[in-house]
């Protein structure tokens, strides 16, 4: 039994949009049934259908974060990647010269925010994850700041799964100038700031330890 709870994978069992909306449907039609029942005692049928709403709600707002420790399998951080940044065209390379497959969601308008994961060769391991923004500082056919939003959405989205405890770190080091390296008990975060003279590529890459 121990070895069931352990294996179980705790943080898309929590965070997944479709559990959520499962397990806030079945409550929504419980509570249904609770009403449509006829029941000797009101306050009963009040306090069931209370508890339920209240499950409801607390499902629909609660933020997602991270409830394992590490990486999930390639396969999983793939297509959590996927529904979470809501990914248009996710691509996977396959296995080359002693790499493994390479998960790619190219987001924006002007194709400017990359999220990929890196598989380890001959496994299910993450290698790592990495997200890249080549922000546009001059119009070169380009809008300045292109996919401002996307790269917004990107960096929350890898905050809240795998480093919520250095947010504020994470967002000062993305947003600046100057390459930094953070730990966790977990991880091991790269930031790169790669200046040029039309943009600049900023470059996040979370490795497990």
């Amino acid at each position: 039994m121990l070895n069931i709870i352990e294996s179980t994978n705790w943080r898309f069992l929590f965070t997944s949009v479709p559990v959520r909306l499962g397990v806030g449907y079945t409550i929504w039609v419980t509570t249904k049934k609770l009403r449509s029942m006829s029941f000797d005692l009101l306050f009963m049928k009040w306090i069931m259908g209370f508890t339920c709403r209240l499950c409801l709600f607390l499902i629909l707002i609660l933020p997602i974060r991270s409830f394992a420790q590490g990486f999930e399998t390639y396969s999983q951080e793939s297509s959590f990647a996927t529904m979470m940044l809501e990914c248009p065209n996710p691509k996977v390379l396959p296995p080359m010269m002693g790499f493994g497959a390479l998960y790619s969601c190219v987001l924006g308008d002007a194709q400017t925010v990359t999220w990929s994961i890196s598989k380890e060769p001959n496994s299910e391991r993450v290698r790592n994850i990495k997200l890249m923004w080549n922000d546009w500082h001059t119009n070169a056919g380009y809008k300045i700041h292109a996919d401002l939003k996307e790269a917004q959405k990107a960096l929350s989205f890898l905050i809240d799964m795998y480093v919520p405890e250095r947010k504020n770190e994470i967002e000062q080091a993305f947003w600046g100038s100057k390459s930094k390296t953070l730990t966790t008990s977990n991880f091991i975060i790269n930031y790169t700031n790669t200046p040029g003279p039309q943009k600049d590529q900023r470059l996040i890459v979370i490795e497990g330890k």
